[in-house]
């Protein structure tokens, strides 16, 4: 993963599955997320809680996805504050 943005995550969707309706996580990139302002969203990597966040550039601005807690984002290999040691969030969210 290039340690300089997260621009995919899992998003929980509602799925038909032998006619039950269930939750499942969905790999997405940002800008395939649904506009609910309600959706669930995780990490990709490590599965903790993330926010998204807009970035200003020369060219225009692109949504990109950080981790809530710092620990977690030193922990993550999809962070850009990895520190080198992958692990899943103390509090991952399910």
């Amino acid at each position: 993963m290039a340690k300089d943005m997260m621009v995919r995550c899992e998003e929980k969707r509602l799925h038909k599955i032998d006619g039950k309706k269930e939750m499942r996580w969905v790999q997405l990139g940002v800008a395939d997320l649904s506009p609910d302002a309600a959706r669930e969203i995780r990490c990709l990597y490590c599965h903790g809680q993330v926010k998204l966040r807009t970035q200003k550039a020369d060219y225009g601005s692109q949504t990109l996805i950080e981790h809530r807690s710092r620990q977690d984002a030193e922990r993550c290999q999809g962070s850009a504050q990895y520190q080198g040691s992958h692990q899943r969030s103390e509090k991952p969210v399910v």
